[in-house]
């Protein structure tokens, strides 16, 4: 059965105020060390955050944006530098790479571009449809996943860059009606996908992804790894939020949220941390299969998490939900679990 433990809030005012701490769960509470977070950067008028990615302490890497215009902001702490982007850049979704001259970002519309140290060069796939998630392994071996989107297209999408260029990847036969895939990792020695209704694959190759039984209906939004390698932890959920791990063959429900979960960032120690809708963040406990909710600092969307262990973590997000005609980001920071 999975088990969430949700910390008393005991009264804490949600504090907006950039360099303020007041999420800490009290000395006396008995429960065991969790979240602090900070507010480093509210209301940015670039758009919202959608994702956060580290090569180190010191280089941490924001992309978001508003819909006609996408931002990548660099730097750490509440001092971020946004980066010159190709002309018509949109909305972007998602970072990864493995080296200070070797990022991908990837956005609505089939946006893809490589950051060579340099210089962005513009990989963007003809579609209407949004890559939502990428993971670089090498140089030479990234994949990029997606689908549909509020600004266009209809299919599932499943792409593989093997050193000069894109091509797609045919989707499993279980899913090949799928119209969303949402992230990928690889966790040293296997590719994972998840996405829409459960979806979930898994493969040694780009090519050889195969369905893996997940027993849930729902939306898979994130799966991450420990740098170095090991098991996956995946999150989703509209609404109520789940944690799953692997167990045999498949994926199992571990832990629940009392609202959906979009990003999460797995510690060398197994913990996790998870992030989600209304300014949800907690501290997930794969030995206990417990996940401490820590008490939110904004009512914004947390869409992504990044930290570097035993360092300083993020985790960002903005009024992903808003009917206003633009989007405002949110950055916080706190100490990283080890």
């Amino acid at each position: 059965m999975p088990r969430t433990l949700l910390a008393a809030a005991l009264a804490l005012a949600a504090c907006k105020d950039a360099g303020t701490d007041d999420t800490a769960i009290p000395d006396d509470s008995g429960l065991p060390p969790v979240l602090s977070w900070s507010v480093a950067v509210a209301d940015a008028p670039e758009g919202a955050f959608l994702a956060v990615w580290g090569l180190s302490e010191d280089d941490v890497w924001v992309v978001g944006g508003q819909p006609d215009a996408g931002v990548v902001l660099r730097g750490s702490g509440a001092d971020w530098t946004p980066m010159d982007l190709p002309t018509g850049t949109p909305l972007l979704n998602w970072v990864h790479g493995t080296a200070a001259d070797d990022v991908w970002v990837a956005g609505i519309h089939g946006a893809l571009l490589h950051w060579d140290g340099a210089a962005w060069t513009d990989h963007s796939w003809p579609i209407e449809e949004a890559f939502w998630g990428i993971y670089a392994r090498t140089p030479t071996d990234v994949m990029a996943v997606g689908g549909t989107s509020g600004f266009g297209g209809a299919d599932g999408q499943l792409m593989h860059y093997e050193g000069t260029g894109w091509s797609p990847v045919t989707i499993p036969a279980e899913y090949a009606d799928i119209n969303n895939l949402f992230k990928v990792t690889h966790d040293g020695t296997d590719w994972w996908v998840v996405g829409l209704g459960g979806a979930a694959l898994r493969g040694p190759s780009p090519t050889a992804l195969a369905a893996v039984p997940t027993g849930y209906a729902g939306d898979l939004v994130t799966v991450a790894r420990p740098d170095g390698g090991g098991p996956v932890v995946v999150v989703g959920g509209r609404g109520t939020g789940v944690v799953l791990e692997p167990d045999g063959d498949g994926l199992a429900v571990t832990a629940e949220a009392f609202a959906g979960l979009n990003g999460v960032r797995v510690y060398p120690s197994g913990r996790s941390v998870v992030v989600g809708e209304r300014g949800f963040s907690g501290l997930y406990d794969p030995d206990e299969d417990v996940l401490t909710e820590v008490p939110s600092l904004t009512d914004d969307v947390l869409h992504g998490t990044w930290g570097a262990a035993g360092g300083q973590m993020y985790a960002v997000g903005g009024n992903l939900f808003t009917s206003d005609d633009y989007f405002h980001g949110v950055i916080l920071t706190g100490p990283a679990p080890e």
